[in-house]
C-alpha cells in the first residue's frame, strides 16, 4: 500500500473513532452530568498513562476503600453465592446477601475455607451496605482476611444475570449518591481492579424515574497491538438504577481502541 494512502486511512480511521465515541457518550444518559469525551487522539496518551500507572489508578474523588491494616497482607473479597452453594457454578456469579449475622458468619467461613485461606475470625463490624469479617490467616498471623456480606435489605444481587441484571437497591429512597457509591464499589471488587486497568472517570445523570452512571475504565491487552505494542481498550461500564422498583441493571459499550506501549518509565503511543 503507498504511503500516502497508508496516511490517509489512518486519518480516517482516527475521525471514525472520534465521532462515534464522542456519540456514545453523548447519548443514553439524560440529564445534565458532565460527560467526557475520551475518544480525541489527543487524550490518548493520557489514558495510556493512566492504564501503565500502578499507583494513581482512579480519578481525582473516586471512592476509596482503604485497608484497615496498613502493612500486613490483606486479602479482601465478597461472599459469592456459589462459594456457599445458594447458586450453582454455573450461574453468573453474584455476590450473596443477608440480614442475619449468624448466617454472614458462617458463610465467611465457608468462602473463606473454600478460597483456600483457612483462618481465625477476629472481628466484625458492619456498614450501612454490608456486614465485615476480619480474620488472621492461620498460616500467617502478619495477613489478614477481610470478607464481605451484602445486606440484602440494602442490596440484593440475586437478579444478576447475562442481559444486564445487575441486582435490586432495597435501600429507599434510592439516590445518585447510592447509585455512584455502588458502580465505583463494585468496579473495587471486579477483575478491572487489577494492574493494566484504570478508571479515566466516573459521571452521573438522571432521567425522569432512572439514575445512571457511568464509568470509563481502559484496560491494556499485552502484546496485541501492532508491532509488538499493547493494545488500549476504552469501555463504558454503565449502572442504571430504576428509582421506583429499585432495578440495578449494567451495560458495556466499547468506545475506542489504540495501540501503546510503555518504555524506560514511559508511555508512548505507537503508529499503525
Amino acid at each position: 500500500m503507498a504511503p500516502d494512502i497508508r496516511a490517509r486511512l489512518k486519518r480516517w480511521k482516527k475521525a471514525v473513532l472520534v465521532t462515534t465515541a464522542l456519540a456514545l457518550n453523548a447519548c443514553g444518559g439524560g440529564g445534565n452530568a458532565p460527560q467526557t469525551p475520551v475518544a480525541e487522539p489527543a487524550q490518548t496518551l493520557g489514558i495510556a498513562e493512566r492504564v501503565y500507572d500502578a499507583t494513581q489508578r482512579t480519578p481525582e474523588g473516586f471512592l476509596e476503600d482503604a485497608s484497615q491494616y496498613p502493612g500486613l497482607s490483606e486479602f479482601r473479597f465478597h461472599v459469592q453465592a456459589q462459594d456457599v452453594g445458594i447458586a450453582s457454578p454455573g450461574d453468573v456469579r453474584f455476590e450473596a446477601c443477608s440480614d442475619e449475622f449468624s448466617t454472614v458468619f458462617s458463610w465467611s467461613n465457608q468462602a473463606s475455607a473454600s478460597r483456600g485461606l483457612a483462618s481465625t475470625a477476629s472481628s466484625n463490624s458492619e456498614t450501612d451496605w454490608y456486614f465485615q469479617i476480619d480474620r488472621v490467616l492461620d498460616a500467617d498471623p502478619a495477613s489478614v482476611v477481610v470478607s464481605r456480606v451484602f445486606k440484602c435489605n440494602a442490596l440484593d444481587r440475586s437478579t444478576r444475570d447475562a442481559s444486564g441484571g445487575a441486582g435490586v437497591v432495597q435501600r429507599q429512597p434510592a439516590t445518585a449518591e447510592d447509585l455512584q457509591f455502588l458502580s465505583e464499589y463494585l468496579w473495587r471488587f471486579s477483575p478491572y481492579n487489577n494492574a493494566l486497568h484504570a478508571v479515566i472517570s466516573s459521571n452521573g445523570a438522571e432521567d425522569s424515574d432512572v439514575l445512571t452512571h457511568d464509568l470509563v475504565r481502559a484496560e491494556a491487552v499485552v502484546g496485541a497491538g501492532v508491532a509488538g505494542c499493547d493494545r488500549i481498550d476504552v469501555y463504558q461500564w454503565r449502572h442504571s438504577l430504576d428509582v421506583t422498583t429499585g432495578d440495578l441493571s449494567e451495560s458495556t459499550t466499547w468506545l475506542q481502541s489504540f495501540d501503546a506501549r510503555f518504555v524506560n518509565g514511559q508511555a508512548q503511543l505507537c503508529d499503525d
